[in-house]
């Protein structure tokens, strides 16, 4: 039916877009759904079971009670809106019914995510513009230039390196005034915005004496996200089922194997540079788990050498990036952290059923009376775990149906698991990317609001679905009887 081939080729979209635009994403699932819907009423609302739909839907639905009775409707419903990708879950059940659909939509992502890698690797090495040392008081000042900015463009002309400025400005030498693209560095990533000069008062400055300006580069990889947390993130899920197919690969040919090593490692280097620790320490479970599921010993014990020397190097890493270690209580961002997971027993206590609503915790005026925003001044914050989160948005019940999602998720990977040992190359690493994927999710969750993040939920259910794709896969190739591995 052509609309089920319409379907899938906007899941495929979506994960092209997937490492680029959440809002490509978001609006590609919208297009996608609707025809899904469609589909249906075409259909007569027919549905297949699937493993998985009913914690899911559950899930979903007891979010939404709790919006119904939220303190902050405008933020509840906006956040139940993101929540509602959930949905791509049965859009992948119910169209990806292929091996070759199947392969293209996982080809697809990690050849997306390798283009972003490889432009996050160009900016920590070409730098991203020329970072200003020092700025005159003046027009530049009042501009709104400030001594650490990256210059990025001239009238649309390109100042990567201090040298192009020479050329931005001969080409822009009858322009009154210069309309410059800055990105400014703040703590996660970078703020993009334009400002515009009198040309006058740049050429007043650059005869300054001293060093005006020097290469810049990014502080935190962000890719094109607004930050480095959601990024990383991204990369954590999708480098953790690059790793499953990369630990089965040994009978795929040889460009197959060096692409999965190439992609693995620029996705494990860029989400190095987040500097995320939560994300790089979840990543490195996922791997040591299901490398210690699949190793022999000698191997096992090789590779607990290096993620000990990963840490170590990590340490260094991150006191440099961050002047933070792996697990520093004294810097800000722990402290906001732990003040908000002191005051969620008391907002849990009170509200236990329906909890307070999705986001309500934002509400002007700190209706909730929380410690963290009278010592922190946010204009928004969240609980920076997605178990209490839950708990407190939406109360215990919905809680205890996040807890069996989870739980019903790992029983579903672990039968994938073992339904797939005598499969192809690509089912079994595919089952096992998706409980590495899965267990380092779970992780990452521990300590930070991952539930919430649209760049990387789209990915958790588009997984949670291609997981069910695949068991139904292996049970029709079983009861053809099989195909010997060495033909896949």
């Amino acid at each position: 039916m052509w609309l089920e081939h319409a379907i899938y080729f906007a899941l495929l979209a979506l994960v092209i877009a997937e490492p680029f635009s959440t809002a490509t994403v978001l609006l590609v699932f919208r297009l996608a759904l609707g025809l899904w819907v469609l589909k249906l009423a075409l259909t007569g609302f027919r549905v297949r079971r699937a493993p998985l739909a009913l914690p899911l839907l559950l899930f979903f639905v007891g979010a939404g009670v709790s919006t119904l009775f939220t303190y902050a409707p405008l933020l509840s419903w906006v956040r139940l809106g993101w929540y509602s990708v959930v949905f791509i879950f049965l859009l992948a059940t119910e169209n990806v019914k292929t091996r070759a659909q199947l392969k293209w939509l996982v080809a697809a992502l990690l050849l997306s995510t390798f283009i972003s890698a490889i432009q996050t690797g160009w900016q920590f090495t070409a730098g991203i513009g020329t970072k200003l040392l020092y700025v005159a008081p003046g027009a530049m000042k009042e501009a709104g230039l400030r001594p650490r900015d990256i210059v990025r463009e001239i009238n649309g002309h390109s100042v990567r390196r201090p040298w192009l400025w020479r050329r931005a400005l001969r080409l822009t030498q009858h322009d009154a005034v210069l309309r410059i693209r800055v990105a400014r560095p703040y703590p996660g990533g970078l703020h993009y915005f334009y400002t515009a000069v009198p040309r006058a008062a740049v050429d007043e400055w650059l005869r300054s004496p001293g060093q005006l300006m020097t290469q810049g580069y990014p502080q935190r990889a962000q890719g094109r996200f607004y930050h480095a947390i959601p990024y990383a993130g991204m990369l954590m899920v999708i480098g953790a089922l690059c790793w499953g197919l990369l630990l089965t690969s040994g009978c795929a040919r040889t460009l197959v194997r060096v692409l999965l090593t190439l992609i693995f490692v620029a996705l494990a280097a860029s989400l190095w540079a987040t500097v995320t620790r939560s994300y790089v320490l979840a990543l490195l479970v996922g791997c040591l788990v299901t490398l210690w599921m699949t190793a022999r010993p000698r191997v096992r014990a090789v590779a607990i050498l290096a993620a000990m020397a990963i840490l170590l190097a990590g340490s260094f890493w991150i006191r440099d990036q961050r002047r933070l270690s792996w697990f520093s209580s004294s810097e800000p961002g722990t402290e906001f952290r732990m003040m908000m997971w002191k005051a969620s027993p008391r907002l849990i206590r009170e509200h236990p059923i329906l909890g307070i609503g999705l986001d309500s915790v934002q509400l002007p005026g700190n209706r909730f009376d929380i410690a963290a925003y009278k010592i922190f001044p946010l204009r928004g914050g969240h609980f920076h775990s997605t178990y209490i989160e839950l708990a407190v948005d939406c109360g215990l019940p919905v809680l205890g149906l996040w807890l069996w999602l989870m739980v019903a998720y790992f029983r579903h990977l672990r039968r994938l698991l073992q339904a797939s040992a005598q499969a192809p190359w690509f089912y079994r690493g595919l089952a096992l990317g998706m409980f590495a994927s899965a267990l380092a999710f779970y992780v990452g969750c521990l300590v930070q609001y991952t539930l919430g993040d649209g760049e990387v939920m789209p990915l958790v259910w588009l997984f949670m679905g291609l997981s069910v794709v695949l068991w139904r896969l292996l049970g029709e190739r079983n009861q053809q009887g099989g195909v010997p591995a060495s033909t896949a």
